[in-house]
């Protein structure tokens, strides 16, 4: 009897290893799969990029970063980002996106500036209160996302919101029609990389 396993472990392992080495060799000649593609040509204007998911089920089919939770949605959305900020090689985020940060650490403050010009897909401009709606939308009293967590409670305010005892949150303030100030109960170093709260997307708030 243990002889038989003995030769079934044998037998998986070299299926294993045959598939294994198949899939490699299938993608490049030395076995290893290539870091970087390069195309050559000139980009199509108006072209159609066609991306392909193998799956089982119907797609969730929730495209909004506040209330997904699936990850092929999360793949799908990956090609069309409401992200508001850029970040460098480290992961930081830098002054390159729609909107940049500037952090106050002694008064626990963050003042986000967004560019001019910027404008949806379907023609409207981007404005505060798109920045302002995710944080409405993730502390919503009726919110039962994973989104609303111990980190998100760090924006002042947030937690009698999503009580229903205040109609706004009272740490997120507009300030002109360019620039949005949010206050924290604390700032650590995450907040450069999107930590402590912060949230680093907009939402639609004509739609």
């Amino acid at each position: 009897m243990k002889k038989g396993f003995v030769l079934l472990g044998l037998l998986l392992i070299f299926v294993i290893t045959f598939d294994t080495y198949i899939f490699n060799t299938a993608y490049s000649k030395d076995g290893q799969l290539p870091t970087s593609v390069t195309n050559e040509g000139k980009p199509i204007k108006g072209g159609i990029l066609k991306v392909a998911l193998v799956k089982d089920e119907p797609f969730q089919g929730v495209f909004l970063a506040e209330l997904y939770e699936n990850r092929y949605d999360g793949m799908i959305m990956g090609y069309a980002s409401n992200s508001i900020f850029e970040v460098d090689g480290d992961f930081l985020i830098n002054d390159e996106g729609i909107a940049s940060m500037k952090v106050n650490r002694d008064e626990n403050k963050v003042t986000i500036k967004i560019r001019e010009g910027v404008r949806w897909s379907d023609g409207e401009p981007l404005k505060i209160e798109d920045l302002i709606l995710p944080y409405e939308i993730i502390a919503h009293p009726d919110y039962t996302g994973v989104r609303y967590d111990t980190e998100f409670k760090n924006i002042l305010g947030v937690e009698k919101y999503h009580k229903g005892e205040a109609k706004s949150i009272s740490g997120i303030r507009k300030i002109d029609d360019h620039t949005l100030e949010i206050r924290f109960k604390q700032l650590s170093p995450a907040i450069f990389s999107g930590g402590d709260g912060l949230w680093t997307y907009a939402a639609p708030s004509h739609q």
